[in-house]
């Protein structure tokens, strides 16, 4: 991970950040427990953090999200940046390049946490997760949300992620009698992007599952 990058970024939203653990470790304080005190742990080669004081604690996006405070597409951007020199070209996702891809997020798009979950009217998103065995914690890691407006309203938002990039996306009503069960963006590639990706058996059953 680029990691001199990732420290421009935290700086550059007031951090003070120092290194640990020999340089494998950042450490700021947590602005979600408003402590003074440095106790969030960043792992400077995987973005993956907890603070040890209110127990927070997430991957690489979701702390360019919640502690940097940047939007949905910024963080995606950016966690591609951060990572383009090192796991994401050594483990491409697939075997062939992507075809380019604009396709960004809906603005009502919620990322699914502790706190959207709990908000007015999710409850049936979060049952229908939770019914094809996607949980809070697993929905964070593959970046998922939902709308409660606009075009997508009243549907979970399943990112379709190739190479760092995002290629779609599946919007998969949670309202019983919605004829249209699946809604995907206008101009994106799924067939094209997800080429090769049966390889992945593990991958592509649950996939199926989940849609």
């Amino acid at each position: 991970m680029n990691t001199q990058h990732l420290i421009n970024i935290l700086e550059g939203k007031g951090f003070t950040v120092r290194e640990a653990e020999g340089g494998s470790e950042l450490v700021i304080a947590c602005p979600l427990c408003f402590s003074e005190k440095d106790k969030l742990y960043i792992n400077a080669g995987s973005g993956l953090w907890t603070c040890f004081l209110c127990g927070e604690k997430g991957h690489l996006r979701n702390l360019l999200i919640k502690v940097c405070e940047k939007t949905v597409n910024e963080a995606f951007e950016l966690e591609r940046e951060l990572l383009g020199g090192t796991r994401m070209r050594k483990r491409p996702l697939v075997p062939r390049p992507a075809p380019p891809s604009e396709v960004k997020f809906p603005e009502e798009f919620i990322p699914i946490d502790e706190s959207s979950f709990s908000a007015r009217g999710t409850s049936m998103a979060q049952e229908y997760c939770e019914s094809r065995g996607v949980f809070q914690d697993m929905a964070q890691v593959m970046g998922m949300g939902y709308c409660l407006t606009g075009l997508y309203a009243w549907r979970d938002i399943i990112p379709v992620v190739t190479q760092g990039a995002l290629r779609t996306f599946v919007a998969r009503t949670w309202i019983p009698d919605e004829q249209k069960k699946v809604l995907m963006p206008p101009g994106s590639q799924a067939e094209r992007a997800l080429f090769g990706y049966d390889k992945r058996a593990v991958e592509r059953a649950f996939w199926n599952e989940l849609i």
